[in-house]
């Protein structure tokens, strides 16, 4: 597996047949978004934007990189066929074994420099994504860089950044996220802290600063693990920070405590605005450096199911699998998964083996909510190893088969809102009653008490003799074939 930066992922899209060409002349006000808002809604190509009004043609816009599954298994390297169930068993495996990065002396990204004065954010294609939209947002899928000021620890997140003027963005920073976590740090240091941000990086680069890790994990040394080989590095110009050297735009500057300008609102990916406007911490941005020809990248958020969703549903199912099976050790549970349409992290499904005594369906969405990547789990659905977790048809007919509402149904209420982005979508009393979210477990097993004979046989296609389903597969998959 190679890290071939953004550029070669492309060719392998184009390679795929994954991606379009957009040659017609497009504004970054709404057209960029809404088109990208149809392909998302249809699960279409990864777009290539090269004609934008008022830029010149060797600025590009790419948007899509893994908004479908088969996107995202490319980007690992994979067959675009592999399944879900499959492309999460890989990013669980690739985790295991972090990778740190590999420093080099330059790299693509250096290839031109703006610094001071020449600090220019508008030079370059930033899309309103959505009507309602507050600005121009340049930070969408750009990969956020901070460094803990007393251990050293660096994080790596994607938080939104509208852009105010020339010099400054800014900064989505919310106090329970590990930037919020520095940031906090040097507020009572009162220093301003160094950030930078990697546009049009490996897609590895983004997935891994998607993921919901444990504190003190360098999320570039998982874009090694699922790269499966060091990223390069190089150190930045103004601040003391490394970036991805083969990035096609990077930012530096400075967060300054207390300094704050009005943000908001933005299309979140929980499908409403949310926010509003409101006073958010500004990011100055003192030096720009850029590879020749550059690709700026963005992605739009909304409704289900956009690229966010599909990102945040495979690592979120990864990372609460190694949580509740390799550190927890809960007893019983076999396989995790995170549904987009929920979206990406507020609804999981959970196959257990078995129900192993009264009260296991407690004992399971407790621990999970008490992990970083599971504390936004508002809907915590479990059913027995026999269910499909990734098929929604087969966790539906468990619930409706195998859950008595009265019985197995159980609602916690005033848990805390992760992003403090959902009650302005679910119920906006909550904000003014100062209230948190209400977390619900539905238990779709039978109960613990049944013994094995007194739980029903399931009638399907696998309960047919081998023989017979090998018969009836071939014998299908040719007369399908012949009707085509």
């Amino acid at each position: 597996m190679q890290n071939t930066g953004l550029r070669g992922f492309i060719d392998q899209l184009f390679r795929y047949n994954e991606i379009a060409v957009v040659n017609e002349e497009v504004d970054t006000d709404l057209e960029i978004g809404a088109i990208t808002r149809r392909t998302f809604d249809l699960q279409g190509p990864a777009l290539l934007f090269t004609n934008i009004k008022g830029y010149p043609p060797t600025y590009r816009f790419f948007t899509g990189m893994v908004s479908t599954y088969r996107r995202y298994a490319i980007a690992l390297g994979l067959d675009p066929q592999t399944s879900l169930k499959n492309i999460i068993r890989e990013y669980y495996e690739r985790i295991k074994h972090p990778i740190p990065p590999e420093e080099v002396n330059s790299g693509p990204c250096k290839e031109n420099k703006m610094v001071g004065d020449d600090v220019d954010l508008l030079r370059f294609p930033v899309p309103k994504w959505n009507p309602k939209d507050g600005g121009k947002y340049i930070g969408t899928f750009g990969c956020v860089i901070t460094k803990d000021p007393e251990t050293g620890w660096v994080n790596m997140g994607v938080y939104r950044m509208m852009i105010h003027d020339r010099k400054s963005t800014g900064m989505f920073i919310v106090p329970a996220q590990h930037i919020g976590y520095h940031f906090s740090k040097y507020r009572r240091l009162n220093k301003p802290m160094p950030v930078a941000v990697a546009i049009g990086v490996d897609p590895v680069v983004v997935l891994a600063a998607c993921g919901r890790f444990p504190f003190n994990v360098n999320e570039l040394t998982m874009a090694g693990a699922l790269g499966k080989q060091p990223v390069r590095v190089v150190k930045c110009e103004t601040v003391d920070l490394e970036v991805p050297a083969d990035s096609e735009i990077v930012l530096e500057g400075y967060v300054e405590p207390g300094k704050t300008k009005p943000e908001g609102p933005f299309g979140e990916y929980i499908g409403y605005y949310s926010g509003g406007v409101q006073e958010r911490p500004v990011f100055e941005v003192k030096c720009i450096t850029y590879r020749n020809d550059p690709i700026n990248t963005g992605t739009l958020e909304g409704k289900p199911i956009v690229e966010d969703h599909i990102i945040m549903s495979i690592g979120n199912s990864a990372l609460s699998r190694r949580a509740l099976i390799d550190e927890l050790g809960i007893p019983g549970v076999v396989d995790i998964a995170y549904h987009p349409w929920s979206p990406s992290n507020h609804l999981v499904v959970i196959a257990t083996d078995g129900n192993p005594y009264p009260g296991h369906d407690k004992h399971v969405a407790s621990a999970l909510w008490g992990t970083k990547v599971g504390a936004g789990a508002d809907w915590v659905i479990i059913v027995n190893k026999d269910i499909d977790i990734t098929n929604l048809n087969e966790v539906i007919w468990a619930m409706c088969t195998r859950c008595k509402p009265d019985r197995d149904i159980t609602i916690i209420p005033n848990f805390y809102d992760f992003a403090g982005l959902i009650p302005q979508g679910r119920d906006p009393e909550m904000i003014k009653q100062r209230r948190g979210l209400a977390k619900v477990i539905i238990d779709c097993r039978f109960p613990a008490w049944f013994r094995n004979d007194e739980i029903p046989p399931v009638s399907d296609f696998n309960e047919f003799p081998e023989d017979v389903r090998r018969k009836a597969i071939r014998l299908l998959d040719q007369l399908i074939t012949r009707s085509q």
